[in-house]
């Protein structure tokens, strides 16, 4: 049996989505300054976090507008534009 793939497109550095049944899951990553102190010495390193939501969209109609939404000077990669 074949295993469902996931197609991720990126929408910037941070975020991908891909689309599913009924809409979209969104993954965000994010690189975080962690400091830790073990053993009397801080160390300070980075962690990667990711989450992931899912997007209600039966259409898929996530990106298919011809205008560009902007917000705040730039534009904004998540309006669902719904």
């Amino acid at each position: 049996m074949n295993k469902p793939e996931l197609n991720w497109e990126a929408l910037d550095t941070q975020h991908e989505r891909a689309k599913v049944f009924g809409g979209w899951v969104l993954k965000s990553t994010l690189d975080v300054l962690v400091s830790m102190h073990e053993d009397q010495c801080p160390t300070n390193g980075y962690e990667v976090r990711e989450s992931m939501v899912f997007i209600p969209d039966p259409g898929h109609e996530w990106g298919n507008q011809e205008e560009e939404v902007m917000r705040d000077g730039y534009q904004d990669p998540f309006f669902l534009g719904l």
